[in-house]
């Protein structure tokens, strides 16, 4: 299947395809300019699926225009089936992408993008999941955006989402995963004729189209 195909199979939010598809071209456009030896398309293709399952964790409708014309009770009712299907949490897109049979790497792949992952991205040495965490960082719910705004943006949302009712734990917790996303960024562009800045709108996601037809068997 494409992933235009299994986007269309599994349902997907029009807010959450337009997300993946976006981080999937960050990470196409990094693997274009950096001069190591990596595996473009595992990248890519773990990126299109970083999210697939994230239905079943969001509060829907937080961020207007994300669930395009179909009424919130079409997305709340997915939202349910998912729910019994594939998990209530983070396993969810990992039982999905199962599923559809991505490889163990992919898997793992997918796995590093989170951002509670970054630490192990870095301390690996794997640039691939360094790619992979990091492309999910650059891409806000209105487009590209600097590591610095993503980091500032995300500590809000990383304190509503944690349980533990701990301001100080969770802001260690958080700057400690933001170190090392910086940490990244470092080491990403030692081995690349670019800066951070070059990562705009304009210049990613032209890869979009192309991605769509991405083959994912």
């Amino acid at each position: 299947m494409t992933v235009s195909q299994v986007y269309r199979k599994y349902r997907l939010l029009p807010g959450m395809q337009k997300h993946m598809l976006e981080v999937s071209a960050v990470g196409a456009f990094l693997c274009d300019h950096i001069q190591e030896v990596i595996d473009n398309d595992s990248i890519i293709k773990a990126l299109t699926l970083h999210d697939v399952g994230k239905i079943v964790t969001i509060k829907l409708g937080l961020i207007p225009g994300t669930w395009g014309k179909k009424p919130l009770e079409y997305w709340r009712e997915i939202q349910e089936d998912f729910r019994k299907k594939y998990g209530v949490g983070k396993e969810a897109t990992l039982n999905i992408c199962r599923e559809i049979g991505l490889s163990d790497r992919l898997i793992e792949l997918v796995e590093a993008t989170r951002f509670s992952n970054a630490d192990e991205a870095y301390k690996s040495g794997d640039m691939e999941k360094m790619i992979c965490v990091y492309a999910d960082q650059r891409v806000s719910p209105f487009g590209i955006a600097g590591l610095e705004y993503r980091m500032e943006e995300g500590r809000v949302h990383y304190r509503l989402n944690k349980k533990v009712c701990d301001e100080a734990k969770d802001e260690r917790q958080f700057n400690y995963y933001a170190e090392h996303l910086y940490k990244i960024q470092d080491r990403i562009f030692e081995n690349i004729d670019l800066t951070p800045e070059d990562i705009t709108d304009e210049a990613v996601f032209k890869y979009i189209p192309k991605i769509k037809k991405m083959n994912l068997n």
